[in-house]
């Protein structure tokens, strides 16, 4: 059987996949990113003792139905390996994909290195086309952290308290995180064990990857016009009248039910896709929470608990009342015409570094919009400046409204189950015990954290690591995106 691999996809802000080839039942591929690190041995509690990763799945198309589905991988970490020394591959038991990562203690940006996996048993018969995936993540350790930040405004903050192995195991009874909350079961994902999340927040190129290894009917849940509607038109209607409301647009029209739409990033508007000037690392927005939880079942991924969120932001260090994603109440503030190479992969702040970076202020006019994931950080900046939560992931505040899942009677059974790689018909998440149905009038189980590039006077509120915004479902707002997470082992 003759199988060949035709199609490469390059994801996330620097992260870059290329040179795919298969030789069954290996395929053998080369990666890169920037900003690179491990501090594993690191033994001082005012930094982190964790690393970043890539998380790395892949899709595969046979001949029979042309249809994308999900590739699995060995579960065996020495049945994959990758040269140069430095990287280290980690099998995940269920086999929806492998962490590439630092084998020691180091930083800096990892050069070309080819990597070769093992897949399980293909499906259908060759030859076969292959997308390889590839998202930054960072691992955030098992630890004790503090939740809430010392305020107490009936349920916009959780009551002060550290999360512990026996919090984690036995569960918290009601009444004890604000006033009349649910009891939380220890299957709960409380932050407290370990897990993976996305460095960044969901890009416009990585959405429309996902967008473009749908079927036709998939993809007309996941927008706002039809697969099959007018070349060159904006996939979502704007609702916030600012200079990023869109950039993802329909670049080739589907064919009703059979084949499926095209799509491409095209920020400056020309209608030629995917310049190096048309935003495809900017975060997402206008994503609704059954958008979220349809991209990260997709990708093998789930939704983050808000108590996730925090401790993301926090870590292991004391709360300081109001502190932001970097652990202060420093902030300095950005909008988007205060930036350089707008749209560019190096989009960039070049005035003089401060504490507390963050993309907030814009309010209802042109200059509002998020950035590019991962603006402020440089490799040589440190966490204040670069406004980076405290495991290393960006803009925790501020840039994008982040869909979690919510501490509620909806929200409590959730169980933190991995998604599955594969979507209903209709393109909608099916992994069991995620809150809601999916659907725009779920009802509860889920809220936004982190506020906004939009926030103005209250931006101090919405963009600090404590805030809670209350239950809602989100629906597609340009305000509205978020990143995913991965129990680990």
């Amino acid at each position: 059987m003759f199988c060949f691999a035709a199609v490469c996809t390059v994801q996330a802000n620097n992260i870059q996949i290329t040179g795919i080839s298969y030789s069954a039942p290996n395929l053998s591929f080369t990666i890169q990113w920037d900003n690179s690190w491990n501090t594993s041995s690191n033994a001082n509690p005012l930094y982190p003792s964790n690393w970043d990763a890539a998380w790395v799945f892949v899709k595969y198309q046979s001949s029979i139905d042309n249809l994308w589905k999900h590739t699995l991988l060995s579960s065996v970490s020495s049945d994959h390996n990758v040269t140069g020394g430095i990287l280290q591959v980690d099998a995940v038991s269920d086999g929806m994909g492998v962490f590439i990562r630092r084998s020691a203690p180091g930083s800096g940006n990892i050069s070309a290195s080819v990597v070769t996996i093992k897949l399980n048993t293909l499906a259908g018969t060759g030859p076969f086309n292959f997308k390889v995936f590839g998202t930054e993540m960072t691992y955030i350790p098992q630890s004790v952290f503090r939740l809430g930040d010392g305020r107490v405004s009936g349920t916009s903050f959780f009551t002060a308290q550290d999360i512990d192995a026996t919090k984690q195991s036995s569960g918290i009874t009601a009444g004890s995180l604000f006033s009349g909350s649910p009891a939380l079961p220890a299957t709960f994902p409380m932050g407290y064990n370990s897990f993976y999340m996305m460095k960044y927040e969901i890009t416009n190129e990585e959405w429309a990857d996902f967008l473009n290894a749908l079927t036709y009917d998939q993809q007309v849940s996941r927008m706002d016009i039809a697969p099959n509607g007018t070349v060159n038109s904006y996939i979502y209607a704007n609702n916030v009248n600012t200079m990023t409301d869109n950039v993802v647009k329909l670049q080739t029209a589907g064919l009703n039910n059979t084949l499926p739409a095209v799509f491409g990033c095209d920020l400056d508007g020309d209608n030629v896709f995917n310049e190096i000037n048309d935003g495809q690392n900017i975060a997402c927005g206008n994503l609704s929470k059954a958008d979220l939880f349809a991209y990260l079942d997709w990708c093998g991924m789930r939704p983050m608990t808000e108590t996730e969120f925090e401790k993301s932001c926090r870590g292991t260090q004391a709360a300081v009342v109001g502190e932001y994603a970097w652990g202060t109440t420093d902030v300095s503030t950005h909008v988007r015409t205060q930036l350089s190479n707008n749209g560019m992969p190096n989009e960039a702040w070049t005035g003089a570094q401060a504490s507390g970076q963050v993309m907030v202020g814009a309010g209802l006019n042109s200059s509002g919009g998020p950035a590019r994931s991962g603006l402020f950080a440089n490799g040589t900046n440190g966490r204040l400046a670069a406004g980076a939560g405290f495991y290393g992931n960006m803009e925790l505040s501020g840039s994008i409204w982040e869909i979690c899942v919510l501490v509620d009677a909806g929200g409590v059974s959730f169980t933190g189950n991995n998604g599955d790689g594969m979507l209903t018909v209709t393109g909608d998440a099916n992994t069991a015990n995620w809150p809601g149905n999916y659907t725009a009038a779920a009802g509860s189980g889920t809220t936004i954290r982190g506020g906004s590039f939009f926030e103005i006077s209250n931006y101090t509120s919405y963009i600090s690591a404590s805030f809670r915004n209350g239950g809602l479902d989100p629906a597609r707002n340009i305000l509205f995106g978020g990143r995913g997470v991965r129990s680990v082992p």
